[in-house]
């Protein structure tokens, strides 16, 4: 598929699974943005889910803590034994234990699932986008690992995941995949080893060159003379003069 090709939403969830570990070719924005709004909604459902299944779990934990409080000459005190036996009834029962296992499956399968199909999207757009493989793979882990440094680490991995998210939305598809990471944040489109200066115009200088006299010499042809030709003239026919018959010497006279 064209990176500048627009999918739509079901397009871009299919493809989300689809190439989900295909960490090489390149992914539009289009593309990025649906699968983006995909995860946002499944992760905002799941966590309404997984809330609901740990309010259920430890609804065995209150109850004995609430039947506790309503002993006569015991309102509002909570002895510790009371307390202790509830919580110990209560972890071991089946009714904590069923939406606690539930809720550690959901977290592991959208953990895996879902955070290898983000990945791979991600490097694929910001490859898209120009980012150099060192740079593409630095800003991948340090949004994934950042999280297990104390105190810090779970903001640098936010700060991280919200810069690839506005690269992988805003950021137009380059042919070239040489700039670092805050290159394409600042939004350069070309890498400053690629940049060559331009040439400088050549000034041509034209010398004006002194033109030959050329003398044209015209000479005179003699012209030929034309005699007049008479023109023929037709031939003279003698007339014949009739001869007597009184002269004639055949036909003598009697």
């Amino acid at each position: 598929m064209k990176n500048d090709t627009k999918v739509t939403h079901g397009q871009g969830v299919r493809l989300f699974f689809k190439n989900i570990v295909n960490f090489g070719g390149k992914s539009g924005k289009s593309e990025f943005l649906q699968a983006f709004i995909f995860t946002l909604y499944i992760g905002v459902a799941l966590a309404v889910i997984e809330a609901a299944l740990l309010f259920i779990a430890i609804i065995p934990i209150l109850q004995p803590l609430l039947s506790a409080s309503r002993i006569p000459g015991r309102t509002g005190s909570h002895p510790s034994d009371v307390v202790q036996r509830a919580a110990e009834q209560a972890v071991l029962s089946p009714s904590f234990l069923i939406p606690i296992l539930i809720v550690c499956l959901i977290a592991i399968a959208y953990s895996v699932v879902f955070g290898l199909a983000w990945a791979s999207l991600c490097a694929r757009r910001l490859r898209s986008a120009g980012v150099s493989k060192g740079w593409l793979v630095t800003a991948i882990c340090v949004s994934y690992f950042a999280s297990v440094i104390p105190g810090v680490g779970g903001i640098i991995s936010l700060v991280a995941f919200i810069l690839i998210c506005i690269i992988g939305i805003s950021r137009p598809e380059l042919p070239e995949d040489n700039l670092t990471f805050f290159d394409v944040l600042s939004g350069k489109t070309e890498s400053a080893a690629n940049t060559t200066p331009a040439p400088t115009p050549v000034q041509h200088q034209y010398v004006s060159q002194p033109q030959p006299d050329v003398q044209q010499q015209y000479v005179t042809q003699p012209q030929p003379v034309v005699q007049p030709v008479a023109p023929p003239t037709a031939p003279v026919q003698q007339a014949v003069q009739p001869v007597p018959p009184s002269a004639s010497p055949e036909h003598p006279r009697i």
